[in-house]
């Protein structure tokens, strides 16, 4: 039991030994001071910390451990579970293990995406001198400009959670269409 003393005895020569004799199961994951392989002596007192079944979801499936510690931080790290740069868990790392003993462990991602958008070029008239009035011709064609977006995309074990426009900038000006309308007069006789 949790916080109880047991007082035993027995001739065998090492802590482990004495406590298999008197019944004593020691479970992967119990923490015991002195270690099991000390040798005993006519009052060789040890502390025992029973472990307790916990589960660790992963993206990956759960991952079922035995531990004595407290906090929920010191359980992942026993499990060779480490938190890299925006990873967390439910419930925090500094938190108690909870009751159920389930500990969730999300693996968090950020990367930056461009996107571009076309802008519509607009389309201008000037004149041309020596084209002849009442025509039209193409002086420059219009061509459509870029508009970028820089996004932070946040993912959470793969799946996207939020999106965020960090910039927005014209990675290629529209260039206008220019058409021409003729202004030349050119005289013309006609024989009638």
């Amino acid at each position: 039991q949790a916080g109880s003393t047991n007082e035993v005895r027995s001739p065998a020569p090492t802590l482990g030994m004495a406590l298999l004799s008197n019944g004593i199961v020691v479970d992967t994951g119990d923490n015991i001071n002195p270690p099991l392989d000390s040798l005993t002596d006519t009052s060789t007192t040890a502390d025992i910390d029973k472990s307790r079944e916990i589960e660790i979801q992963l993206s990956t499936g759960p991952l079922t451990s035995k531990t004595s510690v407290k906090t929920v931080g010191e359980a992942l790290g026993e499990a060779g579970i480490s938190l890299q740069g925006l990873d967390y868990s439910r419930p925090g790392a500094g938190a108690p293990i909870p009751d159920n003993g389930i500990i969730q462990v999300i693996r968090v991602q950020e990367e930056q995406i461009l996107e571009s958008e076309p802008i519509p070029f607009e389309t201008e008239t000037q004149p041309v001198a020596d084209l002849e009035i009442d025509n039209r011709s193409l002086v420059q064609p219009g061509t459509y400009g870029l508009m970028t977006k820089r996004i932070r995309v946040r993912l959470e074990d793969g799946v996207e959670t939020t999106r965020h426009v960090e910039d927005v900038y014209i990675s290629q000006p529209p260039q206008s269409e220019i058409l021409g309308y003729g202004t030349k007069i050119v005289p013309r006789t006609m024989n009638t």
